[in-house]
């Protein structure tokens, strides 16, 4: 049984054991990072392991009778759902779990480069359902990423967060509506090296179907800061449309369009006057990130949502999430709206946000 998986060693037949993904995030790590597609290095904690702290701590029939009194309707789902939490949280980590979390931590740890703090580097921890799809009632469950973790111990403490945050009382109630037995709840967590963004930048790349005969097209929005500035709409960001980054043809090349945004926010420490001035990518930047993308497009059989990272010490790019889109882009279709209120001639945002090709970010 194996507690922890290191990242590049999973693949997308681990759904069970480390979340879609995860599954996912490793097949490209193993399939793509040869050809120069940068993930952060990391590890996951497995479904073996949430189970055995299930065991450890006997709270399998606990938890099975409070869940038969709601399917009885003799109590409440708020009820239910606050029983089971208290239960989760008073929890121990079995001790053949913590070891085995302490020892990847240590070797990430001794895997970074020195000057970085090899003794206890900074990571990311991502908690998720193990689901694949909205639709999949195993996507049931809160999703949290914590960054600039240290030290195991904190580690640990996330982890059981995650095990308590699969009994939220909407994910008990989505997975009693999608018809999976009420046990059959897996968390899906996953601690990465951390990107430094917050002194770099991100942004999120869209690659929606390609049309019958024309070749790839890559939306991209680019910021200053910290991972979630762009898609947020937190800030107003570059945005580049790349057409045809990996050409087949000899004499063809890529095409990129660029849009500056104002970028009066930075999320970020120390902003500079002249970053204003100055587009976040250079064209060989988003032309070699529209074509990792391409990769991921053609390794996932579907249209993806790819989230990436600079890092502001290492000056890397690196693709920090990989998912598939949540619905296919058809030209026309619009997600943000606006409603029409009491007096002519005005509106009111129903959503805000970044579009990017014919979809929308909506915050």
């Amino acid at each position: 049984m194996a507690r922890i998986r290191w990242l590049s060693e999973v693949g997308t037949d681990e759904v069970a054991e480390v979340g879609a993904e995860n599954a996912r995030l490793g097949e490209l790590i193993r399939v793509l990072t040869p050809g120069g597609v940068r993930v952060p290095d990391g590890f996951a904690v497995t479904g073996s392991s949430y189970r055995e702290f299930l065991v450890y701590n006997g709270l399998v029939e606990p938890l099975r009778a409070h869940l038969e009194d709601l399917q009885s309707g003799f109590r409440a789902l708020a009820d239910v759902g606050a029983s089971i939490r208290a239960l989760l949280a008073a929890g121990e980590v079995p001790p053949a779990v913590e070891r085995a979390v302490r020892v990847a931590y240590r070797e990430l740890s001794e895997r970074s480069p020195a000057g970085e703090g090899a003794i206890e580097v900074a990571v990311s921890v991502r908690g998720a359902p193990i689901g694949d799809h909205p639709a999949d009632p195993r996507c049931a469950g809160h999703v949290e990423t914590f960054v600039d973790v240290r030290g195991a111990d904190r580690i640990l403490e996330i982890c059981r967060s995650c095990f308590v945050w699969l009994y939220d009382d909407r994910a008990i109630a989505d997975r009693e509506t999608g018809g999976l037995d009420r046990l059959d709840a897996t968390p899906s967590i996953r601690v990465q090296k951390m990107v430094r963004s917050g002194v770099g930048g991100s942004g999120v790349c869209l690659m929606p179907g390609p049309e019958a005969g024309l070749p790839p097209v890559v939306s991209i929005v680019a910021a200053w800061g910290p991972d979630d500035a762009a898609q947020r709409g937190r800030v107003d960001a570059d945005r580049y449309t790349v057409s045809n980054p990996l050409p087949s043809e000899p004499g063809v090349y890529p095409h990129v369009d660029r849009t500056s945004g104002s970028r009066g926010r930075k999320i970020v420490s120390g902003s500079a006057p002249e970053e204003r001035r100055v587009f976040f990518l250079t064209d060989p930047e988003a032309i070699e990130l529209a074509g990792a993308v391409v990769r991921i497009e053609r390794l996932h059989g579907g249209p993806v949502e790819v989230q990436w990272a600079r890092d502001g010490e290492t000056g890397e790019i690196l693709v920090v999430h990989a998912g598939l889109a949540t619905a296919p882009a058809r030209a026309g279709s619009h997600v943000s709206r606006t409603g029409q209120t009491g007096e002519p001639r005005r509106r009111q945002a129903v959503s805000t946000g970044l579009s990017i090709g014919t979809r929308g970010l909506a915050t």
